[in-house]
């Protein structure tokens, strides 16, 4: 019988934002490579969903979700599914895993949900992580920084859409 211990799957925000990559998961990862990692964490079952686009070049979409992530797949013309982004929910102080079943530990080297944005722009440039642009987007602002992370702040009413009241709330890369 196997260890616990060898189902933990340890991923890094760092990793993420400087590399794309959510453990064995980046951008262009297949449908198999994406079922495989999931498999592999025993324990976390796959949700499958279908959803529809009025996108007339979009065949197909489905997303992988468990816990804080989502993993969404493209199906364009008659190719595969591949991997077009990967959404991962900012975590609270304390917290370690980012899965219910507790199999993927995430390091979220102190950008931590609710930190405003000049806290995640100094721990971000403490990190030597470029910040390339910027973007308010409705309610929210994105930071994007090079070469591929996003890191999403909302607005949080009644305080009002100012960017001193948006707190992070997602890592992003796409």
């Amino acid at each position: 019988m196997s260890d616990r211990r060898d189902k933990i799957l340890h991923v890094s925000a760092l990793d993420f934002i400087k590399c794309g990559c959510f453990g064995p998961i980046r951008i262009g990862s297949t449908l198999g490579e994406v079922r495989a990692f999931f498999k592999k964490l025993s324990g976390l079952e796959e949700e499958y969903l279908n959803l529809v686009s009025n996108d007339k070049s979009l065949e197909g979409l489905c997303v992988f979700v468990t816990g804080a992530i989502k993993i969404y797949l493209h199906k364009k013309y008659n190719d595969e599914f591949k991997v077009s982004s990967i959404f991962v929910e900012a975590v609270k102080k304390n917290t370690r895993f980012i899965d219910d079943e507790r199999y993927i530990h995430f390091d979220c080297i102190n950008l931590r949900r609710g930190n405003s944005i000049s806290t995640i722009k100094r721990k971000l440039e403490e990190l030597g992580i470029e910040i390339k642009e910027q973007k308010t987007v409705a309610y929210s602002v994105e930071l994007h920084t090079n070469p591929y992370g996003v890191l999403v702040f909302e607005f949080y009413p009644p305080e009002g859409v100012f960017e001193s009241t948006a707190k992070f709330v997602l890592f992003m890369v796409k």
